[in-house]
C-alpha cells in the first residue's frame, strides 16, 4: 500500500507540472469549471424562487446537498476522468498491451496514470459552499458527524469508481463505443438532487441496478443531522466492497478476453 501511495504522489506531482506547461489552458479550465460551479448554484436558486422547498429540502439544504456533490464530483474528475475516457482506446488499438508490462498493478495503473490536477482548485468552492449551507442554517456538525461523513463520502467516491470502471470496461465485450464514459457521467448528475425526488422504476434503477441514489444524499443528510434511517448508511460501505470486488472481477475477465483476442 505505501508502495502505491508513493507512486500516486509522483503522478500527482509530473501530472501538475505537466498541466502548467501550458498554463493558459490550465487557467482557463480552471476558470471555466468556476463558472459552470456557478451557473450550477444559480440554477437551484432560480427553482427555489417558486418554492420554499423540494421534498422536504429548503434552499440551503439543497446548497448543502450541492457542495457535497461537487465535492464528490472533482475528487472523480481529479483522478479518473483522463485515465476512464482514454480505456476505449487502450482496448480497441491495442495500448493497453504496453500497460499490462509495467510492474504495477494494472487496474491501478489504468486508473491513475493522468491525473486533472486543475479540477483539484474546484474542491474549495464546493467546500465553500458546504460552510455557507451549514452556518445559515446553523448547523454545526459534531466531530463524531464528520467522521461519519468522511466514511459515507469515501465509501460513496469507492461506489462511483467502481461504477465508472465497470462501465468503461464493458468496452472489453462491445468495442468502438467510445464515448461510453460519458453514459456514467450522465447518470450520476441525476444524484445532486435529493434521492426522495425519485420514485418508482426511477428509484429503485438508481438504488439497484445502478446504486449511486444515496452516495451523494447521505453524505449531505448526516452534516445536516437529518439522516432518515441508519441503515442507508450501514449500506454504503458494504456497496462499496461489493461494487470494488465487481469491478476487479469484471476487469479480470475483461483482461482474458482481451488476451485470448489479441494472442
Amino acid at each position: 500500500m505505501r508502495h502505491y501511495w508513493k507512486i500516486l504522489v509522483y503522478l500527482f506531482k509530473q501530472n501538475f507540472i505537466r498541466d502548467l506547461q501550458f498554463r493558459s489552458d490550465f487557467w482557463l479550465s480552471v476558470l471555466t469549471q468556476l463558472s459552470w460551479f456557478g451557473m450550477q448554484v444559480l440554477l437551484f436558486r432560480l427553482f427555489y424562487n417558486q418554492t420554499a422547498a423540494i421534498n422536504g429540502w429548503d434552499f440551503y439544504q439543497a446548497i448543502v446537498l450541492l457542495g457535497v456533490f461537487t465535492l464528490l464530483e472533482m475528487v472523480l474528475f481529479t483522478f479518473f476522468m483522463h485515465n476512464l475516457s482514454r480505456m476505449p482506446y487502450y482496448i480497441s488499438d491495442g495500448g493497453l498491451d504496453f500497460l499490462l508490462l509495467k510492474p504495477v498493478d494494472a487496474q491501478f495503473f489504468v486508473s491513475f496514470r493522468y491525473l486533472s490536477t486543475n479540477s483539484i482548485f474546484q474542491i474549495l468552492p464546493a467546500l465553500l459552499l458546504l460552510f455557507i449551507g451549514l452556518r445559515e442554517l446553523g448547523v454545526s456538525p459534531s466531530g463524531g458527524q464528520i467522521l461519519l461523513f468522511a466514511l459515507a463520502a469515501l465509501s460513496s467516491l469507492v461506489i462511483l469508481y467502481s461504477l465508472w470502471f465497470i462501465t468503461v470496461i464493458s468496452l472489453f465485450w462491445i468495442n468502438k463505443v467510445f464515448e461510453i464514459h460519458e453514459l456514467f457521467l450522465s447518470l450520476f448528475h441525476f444524484v445532486k438532487y435529493p434521492a426522495n425526488v425519485y420514485q418508482g422504476a426511477v428509484r429503485q434503477f438508481f438504488s439497484f441496478v445502478f446504486p449511486i441514489l444515496f452516495t451523494i444524499t447521505v453524505p449531505a443528510q448526516i452534516v445536516l443531522n437529518r439522516l432518515e434511517n441508519i441503515r442507508t448508511l450501514l449500506a454504503l460501505p458494504f456497496i462499496a466492497v461489493v461494487t470494488l470486488l465487481a469491478a476487479r472481477l469484471i476487469w479480470r475477465a475483461g483482461l482474458r478476453r482481451y488476451a485470448s483476442a489479441s494472442s
